[in-house]
């Protein structure tokens, strides 16, 4: 082990990165290096304001949404991601199968897709959709009969080898087209 391979009493770190990454955040947060005394309420302290910030999100008017959707799909390209507005489940899938075989490979030599188990993806009906173009789709539940950490790997290759993956948002920030999704049982 080489001295850069510990920071300060913070255990071993790989090459890749993240020590310097971490320390910048905690640097930007006032925070001396591996500075662990703090826990997340210090770092993410409630705001005093936020139900009614997000009383007044969920009462934006219908043109309000849809401004918020025109910037969405404008910077959305920008991080290669595709926003396609539809009505209807049916209208989503259709738009998905329509994208799926669209795109090129960027490596590998056979289109797959892995989607995240959850309710609206679910409803989609994907791998029936898909079946008509060949492709299959991966969906990320853990059988509950097989080995965890085996199930685990086998989902993470099936990701790895996916072209396209597909998941909900539990937010998005038109300005920004940022996702952010919450970590759940069959969503990595």
């Amino acid at each position: 082990m080489t001295d850069s391979d510990t920071v300060k009493g913070c255990g071993r770190r790989g090459d890749n990165g993240e020590t310097a990454f971490i320390n910048n955040i905690r640097h930007a947060l006032g925070k001396t290096d591996c500075d662990t005394s703090a826990g997340p309420d210090e770092y993410f302290l409630p705001d005093p304001g936020a139900k009614e910030k997000f009383a007044a999100i969920s009462q934006r008017s219908q043109q309000e949404r849809l401004v918020l959707m025109d910037e969405l799909v404008t910077r959305a390209t920008a991080v290669n991601m595709v926003v396609k507005p539809v009505s209807t489940t049916d209208e989503a899938a259709e738009v998905i199968a329509d994208i799926v075989s669209s795109e090129s490979l960027e490596w590998g030599d056979k289109k797959k897709v892995t989607a995240w188990d959850h309710p609206l993806i679910l409803s989609l009906d994907l791998e029936k959709v898909l079946a008509e173009q060949d492709i299959p789709v991966t969906i990320t539940a853990l059988s509950p009969d097989l080995d965890p950490d085996a199930e685990r790997l086998r989902l993470r290759q099936e990701i790895e080898a996916s072209f396209i993956g597909i998941t909900s948002a539990d937010l998005v920030v038109a300005h920004t087209a940022t996702m952010v999704c919450k970590t759940r049982p069959g969503q990595p």
